[in-house]
């Protein structure tokens, strides 16, 4: 059941992904902030050269940790602000009750 929600959750991420590169009101900037580490990790210029073992990946790779991390909440406060109410289920559509997003909907176990 955990294996199938995190499934879930990572669908969910994509489709929001998808839909903040598709977004026009979405600065192209905040576009790149996916593209830029990926570059930069496929590119022989480094601020540590790969060649230094173990140094020349951990640059890599807290590059690319420091970018998703920041892409994660670049996409959870364009959701936040975009969609701040979803309405649960079919009973509190009747209700008028609505559900608002939190940080930890984006939080991926």
């Amino acid at each position: 059941m955990s294996k199938r929600l995190s499934l879930l959750k990572w669908g969910q991420l994509i489709k929001n992904v998808i839909k903040f590169l598709k977004d026009k009101d979405v600065p192209k900037f905040k576009k790149l902030l996916l593209f830029i580490p990926i570059i930069y990790v496929i590119s022989p210029i480094d601020l540590v050269s790969d060649f230094i073992p173990l140094l020349g990946w951990l640059d890599d790779a807290a590059i690319l940790t420091f970018a998703w991390n920041f892409f994660l909440q670049e996409l959870s406060d364009y959701d936040l602000n975009k969609d701040s109410t979803i309405e649960q289920d079919d009973s509190k559509e009747n209700s008028g009750e609505e559900y608002t997003l939190n940080k930890d909907d984006y939080r991926i176990d």
